[in-house]
């Protein structure tokens, strides 16, 4: 049974539809299933959705220049075994996903920002040992930095790579 709270909101949307349809736009956005039971909630809902946008996930390699944007924009140089990693993870990502929750770019922003506290922990320690990074240490990514809380059993992030990081 539909919560009641949802079927008093959906009631007003649509009385606000009808009364401003010249002046307003509604759009739904969400995940295929979410979003196709709330319109099945009420048939004056659906029937006034007329348009419906799909749009496709990423693949790997578009995932990986996703996170090349976010470093590059915030100004730091991933080498090019750290690339290699995120490869992995996107191949990785794009293996594992879930229709029904993957957030394309949400997950690749999602990557970078652990990322950057991944290294940024690595720089705290460095400096707590006497050293101060130097500018090009704070620009530079290497693969330890590259941080997915998905890939499991964190002793093994280090460890593993191509086909053996596959079945973590």
């Amino acid at each position: 049974m539909a919560d009641p709270k949802r079927i008093e909101a959906i009631g007003t949307l649509l009385k606000r539809m009808e009364d401003d349809r010249a002046r307003l736009v509604v759009v739904f956005a969400g995940y295929d299933e979410p979003v196709l039971r709330m319109l099945e909630m009420n048939p004056g809902l659906k029937s006034r959705v007329n348009t419906t946008l799909h749009f496709r996930t990423y693949g790997a390699g578009e995932l990986t220049s996703i996170f090349s944007s976010h470093a590059e924009k915030a100004g730091y140089k991933p080498t090019e075994d750290a690339m290699k990693k995120v490869r992995e993870i996107c191949a990785l990502m794009k293996g594992s996903e879930d229709p029904a929750t993957f957030g394309n770019a949400r997950e690749i922003r999602n990557l970078f920002e652990d990322t950057m506290a991944q290294q940024a922990a690595g720089l705290v320690a460095l400096a707590g040992n006497g050293k101060q990074p130097t500018a090009e240490q704070l620009q530079r990514l290497e693969p330890g930095d590259i941080y997915w809380d998905n890939l499991g059993d964190e002793s093994l992030r280090d460890t593993l790579s191509g086909e053996a990081l596959r079945t973590v």
